[in-house]
């Protein structure tokens, strides 16, 4: 039981730290293409 409890606390959290990382790198090379 207190893995589910875990994982459910874990997934929101990973998705919270992805987007707070992902970005930065994320849009630049959009950009690169896009001006390529």
């Amino acid at each position: 039981m207190d893995l589910i409890l875990l994982t459910a606390a874990l997934i929101p959290a990973s998705l919270m730290v992805l987007r707070l990382v992902m970005p930065a790198p994320k849009r630049v090379p959009v950009r690169a293409r896009a001006r390529r």
